[in-house]
């Protein structure tokens, strides 16, 4: 058996994938079903692929930053393989040299997308269509506008209302 075959998937991910583009990932996963099965499952390795790609950078949450310790990641459950082949898909609708607004507000507000369930994975996909758009076209307020409501969508905080807040002061006079 092949020492490759042997690793375990964290060391795959950290020692080996890390290193690969799309196209060595995705013929590292043709090797074997086993392989193939971590490759998918490696969250971080899309993570950074993501990052590598398309120059995305996952901020923490505000409710994130101050539930970490020590410095360990935590998992947002952003399933990032997902979220790769979605913009993946969206940056070939934007190659065409003649790109222009209208064409990336109408991949923005595609809406065709089964493998994006949650609500932060789509704001990821509009927040790197609105990026790839504005180095096309800088001058466009329209798409300047959308992008800086994805990135405010993105660090909201929900706040609590009067009734839990007074609630809550309340629980702590007790």
């Amino acid at each position: 058996m092949s020492p490759l075959l042997e690793l375990p998937s964290e060391l795959l991910e950290l020692n080996v994938c890390q290193y690969l583009d799309v196209k060595g990932v995705s013929q590292l996963s043709l090797v074997s079903r086993r392989l193939q099965k971590d490759i998918t499952s490696c969250s971080h390795l899309w993570e950074t692929l993501v990052t590598r790609y398309f120059g995305y950078v996952n901020k923490p949450l505000m409710n994130q930053r101050s539930g970490r310790r020590n410095g360990s990641r935590e998992t947002t459950g952003v399933r990032w393989r997902a979220v790769f082949a979605a913009v993946w898909r969206d940056l070939e609708a934007l190659s065409p040299v003649t790109l222009q607004e209208s064409g990336v507000l109408q991949v923005y507000n595609q809406k065709n997308y089964p493998l994006l369930l949650q609500p932060r994975e789509v704001q990821i996909r509009q927040e790197i269509v609105l990026m790839k758009g504005l180095q096309r076209i800088p001058t466009s307020l329209k798409l300047i506008q959308l992008y800086a409501e994805v990135i405010r969508q993105t660090h909201l905080v929900p706040r609590m209302n009067a009734a839990s807040t007074a609630r809550a002061l309340r629980t702590l006079a007790l």
